[in-house]
Formats: C-alpha cells, structure tokens, sequence
C-alpha cells in the first residue's frame, strides 16, 4: 500500500529539544532528529528498561525509517545527544560496539545522554509515514473507525496536572529499599539476572549470583527482575526514571495536540495516552471524571483456558478442567497460592507470568513447581513458544485480548454513544455507566462462549 505522511505532535525534555535546534540542521533533518530520539525514549519505557540503558538500532531499520542518508542527520547527534556503546581497542580508542556479528544485520547501541534528560518538557513535531488513506483512521471490527473518536474522549477528561505531579512526586518518594528484596531475602534459586556492573544478562543460579555480590553491590529482586548493582545508585536511578517517564505522560496528557490513537502493528492492542499511563496516575484521573475501570480476572490465562478448549487438537486433561474452572471464576492465583502455600497471591501471579513470558527452555524452578499442578498447561505454552518463538506465546494471547475488547466489546460500545476507553484487558467507563457496562460485557462473552470473572 502506497504510504504519505501526517504530522505528529511530541513532547521532548526542553535540554534535549533546544540542544538538537542548535545544531546545522535542515526542517527535515531536525523533525528526523527529534522522531529518533522520541523513537529511543519509547522503546526504553516500553521494554522497562531505564533512560540510561542501550538501544538497538539497526541499519536496516534506521534506512527503513530514514532512507538510506540517514547518516547526513544522524552522525551530527553522535556523540553529544545520542552516545554509542562503545569499547576501547588496543590503541586505546574508543570504537562502537555491535551487539551482534558485523554484517547485513548488524546493529548498533545507542541511549541519549543523560544530562539531557531534564524533567521540563517542551513540544515538537515531525512528518510521520502512514499507509495513504488511513490518515486520522483505525481499523476497528474490520471497519475505517476515526482516531477523534479515541482522542476526543480523552480529550473531554478533567486533568489537573498539579494534583497528577503532586501524586507523582509522594509515589517516587515512597519508593525506597524496603520495595525490594536483597541478597539472602530471594528464595528463587534459579532467574534471569542483568548485571548492572559488567553488562552480563542470563540465567544463573542464586547461590552463582550472591557469589559475585561485593560490599557495595548487592542482588536486587524488583517485581519480577533481577539486577546486580549498587543499591543506593539502583533506588536513585528508579526514581529518576520514574519521575522522568510520569512527568512526560503528565504534559502529553495535557497537551491536547499531543493525543494519539493507534493500533499497536505487532499485537494489534489500542494504543493511546490511557494506556500508557500508569496506575498511579490513573487514579488521579478516574477520582476527578467520575470514573471506573471494569475488567477480566486473571485476564491472560482466562482466554489461555478459552483458547485451549478450543483448540481441536487439544485433548482436554482432569488439570486443564481445573486451570479453566479456577481462570473462569478469578480464583487461579488464590488456587495456585495455597497449593505451594506461598506468602500471598502476588507470588502466585508471578510464578504464572514467568511461564508465559519466558522462554520455552527456561529452566526456573516455578515451572517446574506449575508442572506438578498444571502439566498440560505447561507443555501447552512450551510446543507453542518451540513451535512459533519464545515471543509469539504473549503475542498470540494479547491478540486474542483485542479481538474481544477491542474489535468487540470497545466497537459495540460505542455504537451505541457511550463514553468507553480501553485499558487492554479492562474498560474505563462512566460510574453510572457501570451496571449496563458490566452486564453488556457478560452477556458478549456469553457469547463467544467465554466464562469468566469481571471485577469492577
């Protein structure tokens, strides 16, 4: 399909911003320059790494995205706006890394400098590529659906920035190391771990890991990762990112040029400033606009359970009838919780999340724990990921999770006028929306022949 272009309104730190003005560019080449530093800053907050860490950019994707002259403007942001991971040669000069073998694929880190990265904002443009016809439009139920529709509902909401920053600031202040486990407090003997210190990320083992703790770096557990780092630098640099990925959801939020609708390419979810934004803030919002959020328990392994009765190569097993009765009614992580009588349900989502966002050949004991209970289930996500990739299993589910809420539920809903946003696997409505809401949503996964729990 032929492609033309559209203007797109960002935000970018003002240090950043007035630092890429500064230089020797064309309109063109500075609209490139501020569209791969926003590229930059998204992938970052969308794979939960910090500012501070490398990106991959490929040739190939940086011709794709800026034609085959991309160096006239890229090379002129090197080194004092975009910094290369680099190594020193024997000559002691600095060369950049490639994270991969030299050749057609190869591919180059890069991150922006961090001094760069001020927490005061200031709005910019560039000339986006789209498929020509689709401009101001989504594809929604197979149907020309108009982006306004997604950003004039958001852009009726109350924000009041003050109140957002001021939540912002007491989260990021409460942030401390009492949030996360240290050295001898982690009970899981085998993960993933990214060594802050030395670059090192893969599986090992806890007693490996707490051998190469030093007096002054420890093992970190936060949520469901595990890093090798100074603590003090780790808390602080969390912070940092933190106030620096809200504040920048906060002035989008309230810049209304800067409201976006788009479906996401590789797992076709809703994509816009609502979803991006965190449960903190959320919350904010939801008190000043009178509204709620309804959505499915145990959202990702209710539809694994869905999908698998309806696979008709799958044989259902005496387990499989008990993951899909405990998906059905929301009480799975309660179930897997008390059978290892584990400290709380927390830990039983994560174990179940770790299988299935983990490789196939993850050898973590949680697996091996949940194949006692659910062997079906396990073997299930494994052939899948063996067969299609580790990546293609969540891919496969969030899918599935727009084709309901999206493609269904969200397009039904607003066919009949109402006042609906969608979070992924939940709905923001009107409080006096809610009733009719919760009961439409029971009687569309009646169905499609879904059980379920809603929890509103």
């Amino acid at each position: 399909m032929k492609t033309t272009k559209a203007g797109r309104t960002i935000v970018l730190p003002k240090l950043l911003k007035d630092k890429i003005d500064r230089l020797e560019f064309t309109r063109i080449q500075r609209e490139k320059a501020y569209k791969i530093c926003d590229l930059i800053l998204s992938k970052q907050l969308r794979d939960d790494h910090g500012y501070d860490s490398y990106i991959d950019l490929p040739q190939g994707y940086l011709r794709k995205l800026f034609g085959g002259n991309y160096h006239r403007f890229f090379d002129k942001l090197k080194p004092d706006i975009l910094f290369a991971e680099s190594w020193v040669n024997a000559d002691g000069e600095y060369k950049e890394k490639y994270s991969n073998k030299e050749g057609s694929g190869q591919s180059k880190r890069y991150k922006i400098q961090a001094d760069l990265l001020s927490c005061e904002f200031d709005s910019a443009c560039y000339q986006d590529k789209i498929n020509r016809g689709d401009k101001g439009y989504l594809w929604v139920a197979g149907e020309r659906f108009e982006k306004r529709i997604v950003t004039n509902d958001i852009a009726s909401l109350q924000i009041n920035k003050d109140a957002l920053i001021e939540r912002a600031e007491k989260y990021i202040a409460d942030i401390s190391r009492s949030n996360f486990k240290i050295n001898d407090e982690i009970s899981e003997m085998r993960f993933e771990v990214a060594d802050k210190i030395t670059g090192y990320k893969g599986f090992t083992s806890l007693k490996a890991s707490l051998e190469r703790t030093t007096q002054t770096n420890s093992l970190i557990k936060d949520d469901r990762n595990y890093f090798l780092a100074n603590l003090d630098n780790y808390v602080k640099k969390k912070k940092g990112n933190i106030r620096f990925s809200y504040l920048k959801s906060i002035e989008m939020l309230c810049n209304h040029s800067c409201h976006y609708a788009n479906r996401n390419p590789e797992n076709n979810r809703l994509d816009h400033n609502m979803t991006s934004l965190s449960s903190t803030l959320l919350e904010v919002v939801m008190d000043y606009n009178n509204l709620c959020e309804i959505d499915m328990k145990n959202s990702q392994f209710t539809l694994l359970a869905w999908l698998m009765a309806n696979d008709i190569q799958f044989i259902p097993t005496p387990d499989f009838k008990i993951f899909a009765e405990h998906a059905a009614k929301g009480s799975l992580y309660e179930y897997i919780r008390d059978e290892f009588v584990l400290p709380n349900r927390n830990d039983a989502k994560a174990m179940m999340m770790e299988l299935a966002f983990s490789g196939h050949k993850n050898p973590s004991p949680n697996k091996s724990k949940l194949r006692k209970i659910f062997p079906s289930i396990v073997t299930y996500t494994d052939e899948y990921k063996r067969k299609h990739g580790d990546n293609a299993f969540a891919i496969y589910l969030q899918k599935e999770e727009a084709k309901l809420f999206i493609d269904g539920l969200y397009h039904e809903l607003k066919k009949k006028g109402m006042w609906v946003l969608t979070r992924h696997d939940s709905l923001l409505v009107k409080k006096e929306s809610k009733i009719f809401v919760s009961e439409f949503m029971h009687e569309y996964f009646r169905r499609v022949n879904l059980e379920c729990s809603i929890k509103m």
